[in-house]
């Protein structure tokens, strides 16, 4: 396997992609919070770095939610009751996270216009801080309860997933 530089070779299971998904949804929006909170950086760097944030939270984070709903949730839904609970949670936080969600990507959007206004630097801070809050009890509840559940779908299934989720990214092929 070939690996670029300054990157570590991840796991190319389903549950290793899966988990590095929830790897980088984190750190993108630590990104975030640390754009807004940064006083050393210059503005340049503040818009280059709204930029890539943008871009994640707007392609790749939607295909990571696609996948889930898609390829992992009906595989799983019928296997306990509490898994099924699970896949529902799941479901509604996603849909719950769009305002926030929008409103992030505001924020990035106008800090990236002003780089130097405060009052940007503190929405997107605002936001961001949000988000992380969200986004944390909501990996944390998935890899507890529902990454369980997909380690027990048999291999030929896992594979099939896993085809799935690298037909979704084709059509953006550098967004992970």
């Amino acid at each position: 396997m070939l690996t670029s530089l300054g990157r570590k070779p991840h796991d190319e299971s389903l549950l290793g992609l899966l988990g590095a998904c929830h790897q980088r949804i984190r750190s993108f929006a630590r990104q975030a919070l640390t754009t807004a909170q940064s006083s050393e950086a210059s503005d340049a760097e503040r818009i280059a770095s709204c930029q890539s944030v943008a871009r994640y939270f707007r392609e790749a984070l939607p295909l990571h939610v696609q996948d889930e709903h898609e390829s992992i949730a009906p595989r799983i839904r019928t296997r306990s009751a509490e898994v099924r609970a699970a896949v529902d949670r799941m479901e509604l936080e996603h849909h719950e996270h769009l305002p926030e969600l929008s409103a992030l990507l505001q924020a990035l959007e106008d800090l990236a216009r002003l780089p130097s206004r405060e009052a940007n630097r503190s929405e997107l801070a605002s936001c961001a801080a949000r988000m992380i809050d969200a986004f944390e009890a909501h990996l944390v509840h998935e890899e507890t309860v529902l990454f369980p559940a997909i380690a027990l779908l048999d291999a030929s299934v896992q594979d099939e997933i896993i085809r799935e989720l690298r037909g979704r990214r084709q059509r953006f092929p550098a967004v992970e």
